[in-house]
Formats: C-alpha cells, sequence, structure tokens
C-alpha cells in the first residue's frame, strides 16, 4: 500500500519530532550533570510530583521563574509546566528570553 507524502503530512511530522526533541532536552537538562560537570546524573523526574496553575501563579508572583526552574521546584517534567503556562486562562505568559511572568 503506498502512501502519498504531502507537504502538510511532512511538516506535521517534523513538528511531532521536534517537541519530542525538546521535552527530552528539557529532561537531560533538569536531570544530568548536576553539579560542576560531572556526570552524575540524578534519576529522572517521574512526574511524582503535583502542579496547579494557583501554585505556578503564586510562585510566579513572587519572582518571574523559567520553565526548568519551576518544573524542578514542582517535581514534573517541564512538559506539565508548558501545558499549564499555554492554558487558555492560565493569566501566565513568556517573556523575554523565556522568562515565565503574570499577564498584565
Amino acid at each position: 500500500m503506498a502512501t502519498t507524502l504531502n507537504e502538510k503530512l511532512v511538516i506535521q511530522w517534523l513538528r511531532e519530532r521536534a517537541k519530542l526533541l525538546t521535552q527530552t532536552a528539557d529532561a537531560l537538562e533538569c536531570g544530568a550533570m548536576p553539579s560542576g560537570g560531572k556526570n552524575e546524573a540524578t534519576p529522572p523526574l517521574n512526574g511524582l510530583g503535583t502542579i496547579t496553575l494557583a501554585s505556578v501563579k503564586e510562585l510566579v508572583s513572587k519572582k518571574d521563574q523559567r520553565v526548568k526552574t519551576l518544573a524542578k521546584h514542582f517535581s514534573v517534567q517541564p512538559y506539565e509546566v508548558e501545558k499549564i503556562i499555554d492554558g487558555p486562562d492560565s493569566g501566565l505568559v513568556r517573556g523575554n528570553r523565556g522568562w515565565i511572568t503574570i499577564k498584565k
């Protein structure tokens, strides 16, 4: 059975792979090489933490944060933080250089 690849399918496939690679890089960044460049990888975060929009807003209202920092704080994967930030009524925005801020 032959499948015809069109531009839309190729773009969709590339975007899915890019998202997966970004998530993998974020996970490595959070868990690998924690001190002094030594390869003492910490165990990967497995989503055991709890994160809510209210808890993220509370932390961000005190000081602007980055996704990686929030993920580490709440012991969750970075994509879980991104889902909350990118929610339609989150009240949070990505500011300059990746800083998460309260929408004004």
